[in-house]
């Protein structure tokens, strides 16, 4: 699958507009575990303004990985004018992904350039630790 924010893949004709494609991720603050004290991070030394960006980019990457699901069950050979947005409502954060799927005319023979290919990455991984709010810096 090739991701872009683009409108158009060098070397590739766009054959047919498929339909806009969005993945989500919904994060509510009182519930991101973060062991701050005696987990990964703190071994780490990571500090909470380097964890939450951590925890952020998994959210993205899992609205990401959403939304190439739905493009690859449309069959869609890429995804173009992707983009990502990120709203905090309350205490809940919605990362969004969202793009226009196609079919590109060329896909099999001038397109495969690894620079524009993407491949579902897996977020990583949180251990279930105790409660730290991300606004304030102060344990729940």
């Amino acid at each position: 699958m090739i991701l872009t924010t683009t409108e158009f893949i060098p070397d590739c004709e766009i054959t047919k507009i498929i339909n806009i494609v969005s993945g989500n991720n919904i994060l509510d603050l009182k519930t991101i575990k973060l062991d701050i004290r005696g987990g990964k991070y703190a071994q780490e030394g990571a500090s909470l303004e380097e964890i939450c960006p951590t925890i952020l980019k998994n959210a993205r990457t899992v609205a990401i990985n959403k939304m190439v699901e739905e493009a690859t069950l449309l069959n869609a050979d890429a995804i173009i004018c992707m983009k990502i947005e990120t709203n905090m409502i309350g205490k809940v954060i919605e990362v969004v992904a969202c793009g226009t799927a196609v079919n590109l005319l060329s896909f099999e023979d001038e397109c495969m350039d690894d620079e524009f290919v993407c491949e579902c990455v897996e977020p990583e991984e949180e251990e279930k630790t105790p409660v730290i709010d991300c606004e304030s810096d102060k344990s729940v």
